[in-house]
């Protein structure tokens, strides 16, 4: 997984949309998987506005590009994945996550599996998007802009 930020987009009480950079993300289990907390710090009591609006409403999106200007965008529904394993795994794959927690069992940070994926991919993948159009096919370069 490249440590590279994203945009992850919920919707606010309003219905407005509310986009914000995310840089944790990895895949488990053929699974899509982001990490976020309550609480900016363990020790606070403020809760995020994101943590609210993915509890009001899991619907969100996530997008990133490239140099190439090649970009993906997958949109889904967020639920909890409460297992050690997969927590575990998310502290292992992502370096970045040695200054937010210390253990794999603290409550602070949590893991979220997103399901029903549909994933756009565009850019300069020869065999799907000669005209520019969407690619789902599974060997398509464009697939690196998230996993390596």
């Amino acid at each position: 997984m490249q440590e590279n930020a994203f945009c992850f987009a919920t919707v606010d009480q309003n219905g407005a949309p509310q986009v914000r950079p995310f840089c944790t993300c990895m895949e488990f289990e053929n699974k899509l998987y982001v990490i976020m907390s309550q609480t900016m710090h363990p020790d606070q009591k403020d809760i995020r506005p994101v943590w609210k609006q993915v509890m009001a409403n899991p619907n969100i999106a996530i997008c990133t590009w490239d140099k190439t200007k090649k970009w993906l965008r997958i949109t889904g529904k967020i639920k909890e994945d409460t297992r050690i394993e997969v927590k575990r795994k998310m502290i292992a794959d992502n370096r970045i996550m040695d200054d937010f927690t210390t253990n794999d069992v603290d409550e602070f940070q949590r893991i979220f599996e997103i399901q029903n994926m549909k994933i756009e991919l565009r850019g300069n993948c020869a065999e799907c998007c000669e005209s520019g159009g969407f690619c789902t096919h599974d060997n398509c370069k464009l697939q690196g802009l998230f996993f390596q």
